[in-house]
This record gives C-alpha cells, structure tokens and sequence, in this order.
C-alpha cells in the first residue's frame, strides 16, 4: 500500500481528519479542566445540577451524578474465611465467579463476604441536551 498519492482529495481528507483527531485530544484535555473547574464550583455551592441556555434550539443541563466502584478487601476476607477456604475461591486474584458460586452452595456465608466489601463513589458530570420548545 502507497503511503502516498497524488489526490488531491484524498490528501485534503486524510489531512483533515489529522487535525481533527489532533484537535479531539487538545478538547479532551480543556473538557476534563472545564469540568474539573465545573465540579469543584457546584459541590462548594452546595448545587448539583445547572441549566444553561446552550444556544437558539437547546437548552443543557450540566449535572453531578455519582459512579460506585465496589471492591473486595481480600485480607480482611481472608482474616473472616480462614486461608483453607479463601484458597479455594482465587486464583491468582480473588475469583468473583467462585464466591458466588460457593455462596450458592452455602459453602460460605454472603454476610461475611458482604462484611468485606467496600464501596467508592467518584463524582462526575453529565451533560444533556434537550430541545427548545416554540412560544
């Protein structure tokens, strides 16, 4: 395959979309600023959603919305199981497809894995759009 051609319009394209996908990463890292800055503004306002008037047919609505990661605390697990049984359920790693299995056999109580679970919640923006009505 030729890494050249004499084209016109296949090089004007190809050197668009170059400073197209040149321009995504410059407005990927002033949208993460922008909403840094934003996020930050509305939790000290105490606010968690804004309307703005985005232009002539929309309207956006810029809101905090909450992601939950929830993770297994694997020596305190282990502490509450005893090796002999942890052992069973990983691998490596701690194999989520053997917990629940041995919850389903009743080898293993889901209260105490449940004990050992920990969740965190990382903010975030979410912007929506919607369409303006006619008066």
């Amino acid at each position: 395959m030729s890494e050249e051609t004499d084209d016109g319009a296949v090089y004007n394209s190809a050197r668009e979309y170059a400073n197209l996908k040149h321009d995504e990463k410059s407005i990927e890292a002033k949208r993460k600023a922008q909403g840094k800055e934003t996020l930050e503004l509305l939790q000290g306002t105490g606010t968690s959603k804004v309307k703005v008037d985005f232009d002539k047919n929309f309207d956006a609505t810029v809101a905090i919305k909450k992601r939950e990661n929830t993770t297994i605390d694997q020596d305190k697990l282990k502490k509450a199981l005893g090796a002999r049984v942890f052992n069973k359920l990983t691998t490596p790693m701690l194999d989520d497809a053997k917990i629940e299995a041995a919850i389903r056999l009743g080898d293993i109580d889901p209260n105490v894995v449940s004990s050992c679970m920990e969740t965190t919640e990382t903010p975030y923006l979410e912007a929506r759009f919607t369409k303006k009505r006619k008066r």
